[in-house]
Parts: structure tokens; C-alpha cells; sequence
């Protein structure tokens, strides 16, 4: 038997194609492609290995805030009933800045209180005496009025209402408004 004979095929010629514009491209294809390729492969299998990083710092991180959330969560509420107080401290402070001595501006008003008059409402807001009474003569409301713009504490006593009331007998219904000072000072 007659032995075959291998021949072998080569597709590239051999003369002068390695110099031409397309054996030049083909050689670039065969070497600097392979280059490629495997750079592309090793940045793949790089950027499959991060994922693992990535994906474990993602969740670190979740836990985290979710652990920061639920702690501002918890302090939150302190934190309203917090300013809330702190809202009422500062409005006492400023009623107490503000706030006028009723028991001495009473006494120092009972200390002008002529005979014959009779107060029924005594009220004290911002600095400003409201004074509702009745009076059994003429008089007595006079010396009021005097005596209560003779002191250096009530600031322009004002009659603003007056009037006859029957309770039993004739009197004069009458209502006087003035300004005091915070601290109500005596004379």
C-alpha cells in the first residue's frame, strides 16, 4: 500500500504578503488582537471579582444607616419633648420677666380705698389694672380717682365706665383702668 502523502496548505503566501496593507492587518489581527482579548478577559474577570467587594460593602453600608435611622428614630422623640419643655421654659421666663405683683398692687390699692367704695372684680394683665366696683356716694368714687392719680405707681387712672345700680339700694356702678409698674412700688 502506497503511503499518502501529507501536503500541507498554507493560506498565507509566503512571498512579500507580510509587507502588503493586508498582511500587515492580518499579523496586527493575529498578535495584537490576542493582546486585546486577553486584556478584555482580565478586566472582566476583575470587574466579576469586585462585584463581591462591592456587594458587601453595599450591605455594610444599609446596615449601617439603618442602624443610624432607627438610633435618630429613638432620639427624636426626646428630642420634641425636649423642645417642648424648652418652649415652656421660655414662655414662663418671659411671663416672670413681665409678670406684676398682684398681691402688692392690691395692698397698695386697698391702702387708697376710701370708705363707702366696695370693689367686686380686681383684674391684672399686662401691666394694665382693670377695677370694677360700686360707690355709695359721689364722693367716695371722687376720692378714689384721687387718691389712685396720686400715686406714682398708677400710671393714668381712667374712668371709663359709669353708671346707677339698685342692689338693695342706690349706688354708683363704675370701672376704672390704669397702668402699673412691674414692681407695684409704694409711694
Amino acid at each position: 500500500m502506497s503511503a499518502t502523502k501529507r501536503k500541507n496548505v498554507n493560506l498565507l503566501p509566503s512571498t512579500g504578503f507580510e509587507h502588503s496593507q493586508t498582511g500587515k492587518l492580518l499579523n496586527w489581527l493575529l498578535t495584537g488582537g490576542r493582546v486585546i482579548v486577553i486584556c478584555t478577559e482580565i478586566v472582566v474577570i476583575g470587574a466579576f471579582f469586585s462585584r463581591f467587594w462591592l456587594d458587601k460593602t453595599l450591605t455594610d453600608l444599609y446596615e449601617q444607616n439603618n442602624l443610624k435611622k432607627a438610633q435618630i428614630e429613638a432620639s427624636s422623640v426626646f428630642e420634641s419633648e425636649f423642645k417642648a419643655l424648652q418652649t415652656r421654659i421660655n414662655i414662663i421666663k418671659s411671663s416672670d420677666a413681665t409678670k406684676l405683683d398682684a398681691s402688692i398692687v392690691t395692698k397698695n390699692i386697698a391702702s387708697v380705698l376710701p370708705p363707702g367704695v366696695v370693689l367686686t372684680n380686681i383684674s391684672i394683665a399686662n401691666g394694665e389694672v382693670i377695677l370694677k366696683g360700686n360707690s355709695l356716694s359721689e364722693g367716695g368714687l371722687v376720692g378714689l380717682m384721687k387718691a389712685l392719680e396720686g400715686r406714682k405707681d398708677f400710671k393714668n387712672p381712667i374712668l371709663s365706665n359709669i353708671g346707677l345700680e339698685t342692689l338693695g339700694q342706690q349706688l354708683i356702678g363704675f370701672t376704672i383702668k390704669f397702668n402699673t409698674e412691674k414692681e407695684g412700688k409704694s409711694k
